[in-house]
């Protein structure tokens, strides 16, 4: 039997589309059947979420307002510790971040956000707060040690400065009025009274011959002579007091310029030339308004300064300073022998320091030594550090066009000389700490001159009877008895 082939394809294709059709009806019926069980299956698992949603939600709100309690109770308990409470603050910070950050992760409402700066921003204002409480309290215990420090310092400074002195030119005019002034300043017994010396001679016109016993012989020869023989032309006395180890205001200083005569006088014309130049002394004013060498030995004696225990005086190679004043005192030639001339300086002067013999025994210097041999007081105060001088000071010495020249040429004057005894003497007395029983063990020795005991001294001669005590000024000088050699 013969079968259409065209026939047959229709068929077959008509056969697969009913397949199909029925498969797709069975689908249908299957998945109209199945259809509410899968909605309600998401129903339940989206108002699950929800509700875990709503619950984190209130959890994280219930942890916030428990933190908030916990800072505020902590803050109560902790307000007098600042340290722990910017702890606990720092901690409660990272914690409400962390659960501010986690909620709006969750939420994403820009609600949150206002509420997370807010917090920061009185925590911030807390921390502020806490930290200038802090620093309050470390200020209020620290103030009294910088008061106490700062105290210390000025006191430091004060004494590491040297205070500008007072300088009085003094001649026959205004003689009694400053020896008032100087016993009022002297005259004050609860404090200890410090007085540096330097004079301005007119040089060395002789020299002993003949044999010695010993090269201090020779120096004490050569001083007695020329003590004798000449007459002062300036002496600057510096005054200092001195109480509980404290220095009573700025030094005071007297020059007195004396009567000089070059027609009458004696001197050595190469030192006379260079004081002329290198110095503020004007000899014209001398001669014309010059003090009376008597007149101001009354005044001295009179003064308090002299015989009195309490008076300490300071020079630096003080033996001629020293013999040209007790020869001014005593009215009368100087003794021959040495052991008296001690015995009249320890009586006119009780306390007398020779700062060049004190250098070369504090500063472990060698009597060879260069700088110690040579008679300058520039050289102690530079090993002791006080130069070069301050500026002010020195432009208060040099108020003279001839004082200027003076530095320039390193020629001291006479005040300024006495000046830098006082302060080398102070700054000894520093180093020792005002311990006048260390410095007691120099007193009464000259430089250059024997090394006598005070006992030795005074009772070296037989005692008071053996000595004769000094004249009282009259009409015959001193210069007058030697009128035959000054030709």
């Amino acid at each position: 039997m013969n079968i259409n082939p065209h026939f047959q394809y229709l068929q077959q294709s008509n056969s697969q589309n009913n397949s199909q059709i029925q498969n797709n009806n069975n689908s249908q019926t299957t998945v109209n059947q199945q259809s509410p069980q899968i909605t309600q299956l998401h129903l339940q698992q989206q108002l699950q979420r929800q509700q875990l949603l709503n619950q984190h939600l209130q959890q994280q709100q219930q942890q916030q307002q428990q933190q908030q309690q916990q800072q505020q109770q902590q803050q109560q308990q902790h307000v007098n510790n600042p340290l722990l409470a910017t702890i606990n603050g720092n901690n409660s910070n990272i914690s409400n971040a962390n659960s501010v950050n986690s909620s709006i992760n969750a939420s994403g409402s820009s609600g949150l956000n206002t509420i997370l700066q807010q917090l920061q921003l009185q925590q911030l204002q807390q921390m502020q707060q806490q930290q200038q409480q802090q620093q309050q309290q470390q200020q209020s215990q620290q103030q009294p040690s910088q008061l106490q420090n700062s105290s210390i310092s000025i006191q430091q400074l004060n004494q590491q400065q040297p205070q500008i002195p007072i300088i009085k030119e003094v001649w026959a005019n205004n003689l009694e009025h400053e020896f008032h002034s100087l016993r009022n300043f002297v005259n004050d017994k609860t404090s200890k009274v410090f007085v540096s010396i330097h004079q301005e001679i007119p040089g060395i016109v002789a020299r002993p011959v003949g044999t010695f016993k010993s090269s201090s012989d020779y120096h004490f020869q050569t001083l007695r002579t020329n003590s004798d023989l000449l007459n002062l032309i300036q002496l600057s006395i510096c005054v200092t007091k001195l109480k509980n180890n404290e220095i009573l205001n700025s030094s005071i200083i007297w020059q007195f310029n004396f009567i000089y005569d070059l027609s009458s006088e004696m001197y050595n014309e190469e030192h006379l030339a260079m004081l002329s130049q290198s110095s503020q002394i004007n000899f014209s004013l001398h001669m014309s308004h010059g003090i009376e060498h008597f007149k101001f030995s009354e005044l001295i004696i009179e003064s308090g300064l002299l015989l009195d225990s309490h008076v300490e005086w300071v020079s630096y190679h003080a033996g001629y300073d020293l013999g040209f004043f007790l020869s001014l005192l005593m009215n009368s030639s100087l003794p021959v022998d040495e052991t008296e001339f001690y015995w009249w300086c320890n009586k006119y002067f009780p306390n007398f320091y020779d700062l060049k013999y004190i250098a070369g025994q504090i500063l472990n210097k060698d009597s060879n030594d260069e700088k110690m041999n040579k008679p300058s007081i520039e050289y102690l105060a530079e090993e002791l550090h006080l130069l070069p001088i301050s500026p002010a000071i020195r432009q208060h010495f040099a108020s003279s066009s001839a004082s200027v020249n003076a530095y320039h040429n390193q020629q001291l004057t006479s005040t300024l000389h006495a000046y830098l005894s006082m302060e080398c003497f102070k700054e000894l007395l520093r180093r020792s700490g005002f311990d006048l029983n260390i410095m007691s063990k120099f007193k009464g020795t000259i430089w250059g001159l024997a090394n006598l005991s005070n006992d030795h001294r005074i009772e070296g001669n037989g005692g008071d009877s053996d000595l004769h005590e000094p004249s009282t000024p009259g009409e015959i000088s001193k210069s007058n008895a030697f009128q035959v050699g000054k030709s």
